[in-house]
This record gives C-alpha cells, structure tokens and sequence, in this order.
C-alpha cells in the first residue's frame, strides 16, 4: 500500500493489534498528510508474550515517527497504550504550524517525556484550538507557556500521570497557573481529579473567569475523590460562572 498510497491526508487507523505490518512504511511515504489518528487497543493486555512481541513495532513506529516529516500536520490523535511522546514532540516541531487540534491518551503511566511534548506544541503550534494531553509532576511550567502562546486555545484538558501521592502539591500550581494566564478563549477546561486541590484556590479561579463564562470544567476521576468539590461548583454554576460541569451532573 505504501507504494501506491503517497499523497493521503488523512490517515485512520483503529485497530486492536499494534503489530501492523506496513503501517511504518506507509506513514513514511506520505509527503501530504495533514490529519493523523491512531488508536490501538489490545486484547490481552495482560499478556507477557503480547507485549515482548509488540515491543519491536513499538520502537520501530518511534524511530519512524522521529524521522518523519508532515509540514502541514492540522491534527494528531493518538490513543494506545504507549504513547511516544518524545517522538510526537519531534514530530511537531517539523511541522508549519498549522495544528489545531491535538489529542494524545495512555494508560500507561509510566510514559516519559510529556513536558516535551507540551512545550512543543506550546513553541510550533500558535493556532491550536483543541489540546488533550498528559501532565507530568514537572510539567507545569510548560502549561504557563502553552496559555501564554497558544492565544485561541479553546478546549484544554490535562489528564495526571500516577497516584494521587505522586503528583501531591501541583494541583493548587495548576490552578493558580489557570487564574493568570487563561484566555477569555479558553472555555472547556478538563483536570484530572487525582491531583489535590484547595477550595481556596478554585474560588481564586472561578473569580477571575467573571466576565466570562465557562461553558464546561470536568474533574475526570472517582466519585469518592471529587465529592468534596461539589459545593464551591454548585456556589459558581447558580452565579452563571460554569454553565455546564461533570460536578453538578454528579450530584
């Protein structure tokens, strides 16, 4: 197929192997391509054969995707279970400029290199309206960055790597970065509820966003976690400030 299909524009692949021969060869032979989704979903997860034999396509999809050039790449979706974020962030920094939308998910936690991959789209791509992403413990300089440079950014959504223990602490950082840096654009906002966040820091937000409003802040996580939010939520969606927010629909 790569020798015949060279000029796509969109490429979709969704799949339940990560095993695909070709998919390699064909990414590299497109000089055109200005939509990328990937989404790989295993059936045995649990398997250790599964995973030392997906291991070599997984390094082999990382070299390619370092050495790959798409100058105008408008869209990056990627979902599996081993994302390669130093290699998109390389993918990215080649491109015009162009992206608008990226949205990149794991369930592996132990993934690396996300701050890279922030502060790449933070640095080459100015008219990204749509970013789902991960967040690591250090990353939050690169979310500052990203709201400072990214001036029509619409939705965001920052999903934490590991426990609640691990990322103890950023939780109010990320807030507070929220409360000075967010553009009137910006007005779908998802964050991930293993992070700890004080009540004083989300009144802190939801006050700077007067004059605006928030057409959807989420909290992703369990029921038991979030709870203790739902009323500092409750206070701002009666005033108008939230229109619309998984908290309220919870309780």
């Amino acid at each position: 197929m790569a020798q015949i299909c060279k000029n796509l524009n969109v490429l979709y692949v969704d799949c339940y192997s990560q095993g695909i021969p070709g998919l390699t060869s064909l990414i590299n032979a497109q000089r055109n391509l200005k939509e990328i989704i990937l989404k790989f979903r295993t059936k045995e997860r649990l398997s250790i054969c599964y995973k030392l034999k997906s291991y070599e396509g997984i390094e082999e999809f990382k070299k390619y995707l370092a050495n790959t050039i798409f100058p105008d790449l408008r869209s990056l979706i990627i979902n599996d279970d081993s994302s390669c974020f130093k290699e998109l962030a390389m993918l990215i920094e080649k491109t015009k400029g162009n992206i608008s939308d990226v949205s990149i998910k794991t369930l592996d936690i132990s993934v690396e290199n996300t701050g890279m991959l922030l502060k790449a789209i933070s640095n080459h791509c100015p008219k990204i309206e749509q970013l789902t992403t991960h967040l690591g413990p250090n990353d939050l300089i690169y979310v500052r960055s990203l709201l400072m440079n990214c001036k029509i950014l619409v939705r965001l959504s920052l999903d934490s790597l590991g426990s609640c223990n691990e990322n103890y602490g950023i939780g109010d950082e990320l807030l507070d970065i929220l409360t000075k840096f967010s553009l009137k654009t910006l007005t779908h906002i998802t964050i991930n509820g293993n992070l700890v966040y004080s009540i004083d820091a989300f009144e802190k937000f939801f006050e700077s966003c007067r004059g605006r409003k928030l057409l959807y802040f989420n909290i992703n996580g369990k029921r038991t976690i979030i709870e203790k939010y739902k009323d500092i939520f409750k206070k701002y969606y009666e005033e108008g400030i939230i229109t619309g927010s998984n908290i309220i629909l919870m309780f």
